[in-house]
């Protein structure tokens, strides 16, 4: 026994330095343990608080983007609207007066002379226009008439029924009725640099 611990006493070094790697170790250890642990768990936060962030940044992106779509389809259906169904006053005026009268024969009535004031609508770059005219026939006969304007393809709305008088001579009373239509067209007179001018 005494032999062997003279040996270990004679090569000191072989077992001398694995201790003392082994205690620097353990100091290492116990210094990351102190200072650096906590610090990585604040990096973990930290970055789990940037992923929500990000997640949170992506949500918004994505609601934008619906929007932007949205807005773009709803701008084209607003151009679709003014192209197809207002176009320009001498693109489809004429035809909607020829139609309206023809509707008009169509349900049996005659419609007199035809006036049509116009409005500026500068804010929408639009001529409102008014046709005003006065029909005299029976309750159905109005009653088909304004069923067939309400079915034609013109952009066009009742604005207005006047009562005039009715007679009695026949079977069923005639009604005298002054009608008011509207409808709308492109200002070509709109310039959106200068708004307040209008069509002359």
């Amino acid at each position: 026994m005494r032999q062997a611990a003279d040996i270990w006493r004679e090569r000191s070094w072989t077992w001398i330095v694995p201790l003392a790697f082994v205690v620097l170790n353990l100091i290492v250890f116990g210094i990351y343990r102190a200072r650096y642990a906590g610090g990585v768990e604040k990096l973990e936060e930290a970055y789990q608080n940037d992923a929500d962030v990000l997640a949170k940044l992506q949500e918004s992106v994505s609601q934008a983007q619906g929007l932007l779509t949205r807005a773009e389809r709803q701008q084209e259906e607003i151009d679709l609207l003014y192209e197809a169904h207002f176009a320009t006053e001498t693109e489809r005026f004429t035809g909607l007066l020829r139609e309206v009268r023809q509707l008009a024969r169509t349900a049996g009535l005659d419609p007199g002379a035809f006036n049509y004031p116009e409005v500026e609508l500068q804010e929408f770059a639009l001529v409102e226009r008014q046709v005003n005219f006065g029909v005299s026939g029976t309750y159905d006969q109005l009653r088909t008439f304004l069923n067939l304007l309400e079915l034609s393809d013109q952009f066009v709305t009742l604005k207005q029924v006047a009562l005039g008088g009715s007679s009695t001579g026949s079977a069923s009373p005639v009604l005298n009725v002054q009608l008011s239509l509207t409808t709308y067209f492109l200002d070509t007179g709109f310039d959106p640099e200068n708004p307040r001018r209008g069509v002359s």
